[in-house]
C-alpha cells in the first residue's frame, strides 16, 4: 500500500483526527511563508463558483431563532456524529494560531452537537425515552456512556424540531448520518434520527445506505482484526424526508 499525505506544520500525518499519530520529531515547514499562497488558493477556488444569492450565517441547529417557520423549502445537513472525529480538538491548534481562544474553543466544543459528555442543559427526558426505545444499543453501556447517548439524542430531538419547523409544506430534508461504536457497543444514530423525525411530523420518503471504503479513510489504515479501529464506521447512512402538506 502506497499512503500519500502532503507535507506540512504538523508532526503528525492524520492531523485532522483529534489524537493524531506523530511520525516525525522535527518540522522544516515555513508557516508563515506558506499562509499567503494557501490563502491565495483558496480565494483562486472560490472565484470559480458561479455567483448566487447566498446567505451565510453563524448560528446552532438546536435554535433556529433568527428563520421564520415555513420558510425553507429544503434542509440537506450532515450532524455530526456521537463518538466520531473531534473536529474543534482536532482543529485547535490552527484555530489558536489564527486568532481564536482555546477558552472559547472549549465551550463551542462542550456545547455542540456529539459532545462527548452527560447533558448540561435540561432535555425532555421522556422523549429521549422514546428515541432510544430498543433502538439505541445504550442499555449495555456504563452510566457515563449512556449518558452521552442520552445527549446525543436529546440534541437530535431538538435538531429535528427546528428541521421540522423551519421547513414549508411540502419541504425536503436530506441527512446523512453514521452509526458509532462506544465500548464494543453498536449504537443506532441512524434509528434515534429517523424516530426523532417522526416524532415531529417529518415522513421518511428514502434511506439508502453508503459505502465507506477503507482506502479512502484516514490514517492510520485499517488492519485485519478486531481493533477499534478495524470496527468503527463502515457505512453512512442518508435518509429523507418530507414535510406534512399543507392542509386544503
Amino acid at each position: 500500500m502506497i499512503i500519500r499525505k502532503e507535507s506540512g506544520a504538523s508532526l503528525a500525518r492524520d492531523v485532522s483526527h483529534s489524537r493524531p499519530h506523530r511520525v516525525s520529531d522535527s518540522s522544516s515547514f515555513d508557516v508563515l511563508a506558506s499562509f499567503i499562497p494557501s490563502v491565495e488558493r483558496i480565494i483562486a477556488a472560490i472565484d470559480l463558483v458561479p455567483p448566487a444569492d447566498v446567505s451565510v450565517r453563524l448560528g446552532d441547529a438546536r435554535c433556529l431563532s433568527d428563520i421564520e417557520d415555513g420558510s425553507i423549502a429544503a434542509v440537506v445537513t450532515s450532524p455530526p456524529y456521537l463518538n466520531a472525529i473531534d473536529y474543534i480538538r482536532g482543529h485547535r491548534l490552527a484555530l489558536i494560531w489564527l486568532g481564536e481562544s482555546l477558552d472559547e474553543l472549549r465551550r463551542i466544543r462542550s456545547s455542540s452537537v456529539g459532545a462527548e459528555r452527560a447533558p448540561s442543559i435540561e432535555y425532555d427526558s421522556d422523549r429521549i425515552d422514546r428515541l432510544l426505545l430498543d433502538r439505541s444499543g445504550a442499555e449495555a453501556l456504563p452510566r457515563r456512556f449512556r449518558n452521552m447517548v442520552r445527549r446525543f439524542a436529546g440534541d437530535i430531538d431538538m435538531v429535528l424540531a427546528e428541521t421540522s419547523r423551519v421547513l414549508e409544506a411540502g419541504g425536503r430534508a436530506v441527512f446523512v448520518i453514521g452509526n458509532s461504536l462506544i465500548r464494543g457497543v453498536s449504537i443506532d444514530n441512524a434509528a434515534i434520527l429517523l424516530a426523532a423525525a417522526r416524532l415531529h411530523g417529518l415522513s421518511p420518503t428514502n434511506r439508502s445506505e453508503r459505502e465507506l471504503p477503507p482506502s479512502r479513510r484516514y490514517l492510520p489504515p485499517p488492519s485485519a482484526g478486531a481493533t477499534p479501529l478495524a470496527q468503527r464506521m463502515k457505512t453512512e447512512t442518508i435518509l429523507a424526508f418530507r414535510a406534512r402538506p399543507a392542509r386544503s
